[in-house]
């Protein structure tokens, strides 16, 4: 199960295009055509924090509410709209830009590149001039210090470039100067040269490069000023130098690399393009969301030096930041994901304020949909801001954690807490109607935008988050020994799981009471309760029936209106109903339509004819946005990622499945190492002779395992344990298998009649 080289051919003439390096905190991207080949430095912890929408008292769920039901529209807006910037200064905070160092190859082009995921390192091929019939060629090898953020180009004999900076000044002068920046300050000398830029109350930044030898180094720091930012940077790039220099790089980086791929899955497919989608995407999972990074934003460290980044590449909780630490779960690298929950902490006393002047709660917590590093709202989306669908899908990701990885205290210091708080907030805006809970104002996210009609009563999606957060703290009291608040059983029997309305199908799951879906939309919202969520059993009478209705109702509509991070959640859906053709043709959809020819990841289309999202680019560049206009977010890849991972295992109300996303054609088909819930690496092996020939599943912590039978529920099971003697078992009615597992025991099972 070796992973493949991922490759590129020249030229590449636009940034998101290019080969990625990341450690968290800083990206690479390197690009270029002909005889130049540049490389782009973006930093995912250089925001400018001026700007944004502070949280105030009129800002609460008494007023708002009010003004909905009076249709006072200028009132809505007046609540959450910005104030106007002071001159000079921004209107939100947002991800500064820095700029690109180009290396002029004289004679020597730009042919392709070969990038090594398993061991993190890359060569650039380069054709110089012909010798007789043959063209001679030279190859450049680039290593990432994890640790520093630098970039290593090795240049072999005969390849001397020129080197020259070019500072996002030059791209964004236009932007920059009327919000207050100065130019870039240039600097050279023997340890290393570049250009630093001041921020008007930030931080500064410097980037540059110091050629040693037959290698350059690449990096970039952080600094009080520009003169303390180069000094940081001349520091990092002579400790590299003089420790050991491109040895050093190498050693470390092929250690990290070793260590980071020893616990991704490992799965073997006959889709040579859904593979590649998964192992690339596990490759840039780890420069985007490095343990030792900050959390990761819609671009990530990966920032283009042409413009202020697409929604600043802030942080959006509506389900973009989730959908990029998705991987982290069934990926089996949960250490990624402490970043995110870092800062989410660091925030604790915002989100209480929030809340308090919200919902009138005192230890309550509230997440905006859109905010910076520092919980600063962006503002000027009413129905975002009052999404308690965030705060409740953050929590139900604090608690996965615990259920995956067992850390019991993360749980009693930070998860119960969280989710105990979001709760509140939730059960503070529900109020009774009929003997049942309600929520009275309820949003959908991004239907409807921030329009008068955007809301309704009990809408289905936070109807799905408020019953995932029920179920996580009676199951989390239960592990801490504690009661659980009669509260949350409370909203479990009494708030409606969905709502349903009369739809084109049938009785289907709508948006919000007496709203179907009326139209295609990028946010599959309403079907939140099947994914991510999974509040409801699919095969359970009572809703088999409204979810086939629900699925038609949607495929319906289509994807004229859907986004690129759309598409691996509807395979998603698909793989949990079952429709395991549909799931893999999706998959397919999403790398032909919305991956760039360099393997970055897209919010539209490249092309018409797909969805709608995007047709102004096409108006402007042709009917191919390859020419300008390309919205690259990583939302969408990581999701890929995990849509990948569960075509093979995913869990259903607590039953792990295998297979079940996998299409019947897929004649060979293995995996290792995908782990689900209590803390479970499971593996299995499909054949086209004896279909699922093996279910193996290794325990990192003591526990029972819930697994589907794929063998039918009549047919006996062989388990084959490490610890125990083999036995045979039946499955229970539902094909369901129960195993205790011994921590650090194997497990293998068989149908009886396989050998």
């Amino acid at each position: 199960m070796r992973r493949n080289f991922v490759t590129w051919t020249f030229p590449r003439p636009r940034v998101h295009e290019g080969l990625p390096f990341a450690n968290g905190v800083t990206g690479m991207l390197i690009w270029g055509e002909g005889n130049t080949l540049r490389v782009t430095i973006g930093r995912a912890d250089l925001w400018d924090h001026r700007g944004g929408m502070p949280w105030t008292p009129a800002q609460n769920f008494r007023d708002l509410r009010a003004a909905l039901e009076k249709g006072d529209e200028r009132r809505v807006n007046a609540l959450f709209s910005y104030s106007d910037p002071a001159p000079g200064q921004p209107k939100q905070p947002f991800t500064v830009p820095i700029g690109t160092i180009a290396f002029d190859l004289g004679p020597w082009h730009l042919v392709s590149a070969s990038l090594d995921i398993e061991r993190g390192f890359a060569e650039i091929l380069t054709c110089g001039e012909r010798i007789g019939t043959r063209a001679q060629t030279r190859k450049i090898r680039l290593d990432f210090d994890i640790s520093r953020g630098v970039l290593c180009l090795s240049w072999p004999r005969g390849l001397a470039p020129t080197i020259s900076a070019h500072p996002a000044w030059e791209n964004m002068e236009i932007v920059l100067a009327p919000l207050s920046y100065k130019p870039p300050v240039a600097f050279s000398g023997k340890a290393a040269s570049g250009w630093a830029q001041a921020l008007p109350a930030d931080p500064a930044v410097a980037a540059g490069w110091r050629t040693d030898g037959d290698a350059t180094f690449v990096g970039s720091a952080r600094g009080v000023d520009e003169r303390a930012a180069i000094k940081t940077l001349d520091g990092i790039l002579e400790d590299i130098v003089s420790i050991g220099g491109l040895s050093l790089v190498r050693r470390a980086s092929s250690r990290w690399w070793r260590r980071y791929w020893a616990n991704v899955p490992q799965i073997d497919i006959p889709n040579k393009t859904l593979q590649e989608m998964h192992d690339f995407g596990m490759f840039k999972f780890a420069g985007l969301t490095h343990p030792d990074g900050v959390a990761a934003t819609l671009q990530g460290p990966w920032i283009e030096d042409t413009r202020i980044p697409p929604w600043s590449s802030d942080y959006h909780f509506n389900v973009n930041v989730q959908m990029c630490y998705s991987p982290a779960f069934h990926g089996n690298h949960l250490e990624h994901l402490k970043p995110l929950f870092s800062m989410i902490r660091s925030w604790w006393p915002q989100l209480r304020e929030n809340a308090r002047l919200f919902a009138g709660v005192e230890d309550g917590f509230l997440l905006p949909h859109a905010v910076d590093d520092r919980c600063t709202c962006m503002g000027g989306f009413w129905t975002g801001a009052v999404d308690l669908g965030c705060t409740a899908w953050i929590a139900s990701i604090l608690f996965r954690y615990v259920r995956y990885s067992g850390d019991m205290v993360f749980l009693r210091t930070d998860a119960f807490p969280f989710m105990c708080g979001a709760m509140r907030v939730l059960r503070a805006v529900m109020e009774e109607q009929d003997g049942h809970l309600s929520l009275p104002v309820s949003v959908s996210p991004e239907y409807r935008g921030a329009r008068m009609d955007a809301w309704g009563r009990d809408a289905s999606f936070q109807l799905a988050s408020a019953h995932r957060l029920a179920e996580d703290l009676v199951e989390a009291a239960h592990l801490l020994e504690i009661e659980p608040d009669p509260s949350w059983t409370d909203i479990l029997s009494r708030l409606p799981k969905a709502t349903l309305v009369t739809g084109e199908r049938g009785s289907v799951i709508g948006l919000w009471e007496g709203t179907p879906l009326e139209e295609s939309h990028r946010h599959h919202s309403h079907l939140a309760a099947i994914a991510p969520f999974d509040t409801i059993d699919l095969d359970a009478p009572e809703w088999r029936d409204i979810v086939r209705d629900s699925f038609d109702d949607w495929i319906l509509h289509g994807p004229g209106l859907w986004s690129g991070w759309c598409i691996p959640w509807a395979s998603i859906l698909h793989a949990r109903a079952g429709h395991a053709d549909a799931a893999e043709l999706w998959l397919d959809i999403f790398a032909r339509t919305y991956v760039n020819d360099g393997h970055g990841t897209r919010h539209n289309p490249l092309f018409p004819g797909v969805s709608m999202l995007g047709r102004k680019a096409f108006d402007s560049f042709g009917d191919d946005e390859r020419g300008g206009g390309e919205i690259m977010q990583l939302d969408a890849g990581m999701a890929a990622v995990t849509a990948v991972q569960e075509l093979l295992a995913h869990e259903r109300r607590g039953v792990v499945r295998v297979f079940k996303g996998a299409p019947q054609r897929w004649r060979e088909v293995e995996f290792r190492g995908i782990r689900v819930a209590g803390g479970f690496l499971i593996a299995a092996r499909r054949s086209a002779a004896k279909g699922v020939e093996w279910i193996e599943a290794r325990a990192t912590l003591a526990g029972a395992l819930r697994i589907e039978s794929p063998w039918g529920n009549k047919i006996p099971i062989r388990i084959c344990a490490s610890a125990t003697e083999s036995c045979v078992i039946l499955p229970d009615a539902q094909g369901v298998i129960t195993l205790d597992i011994a921590r650090n025991e194997v497990v293998r099972m068989t149908g009886q009649n396989e050998s």
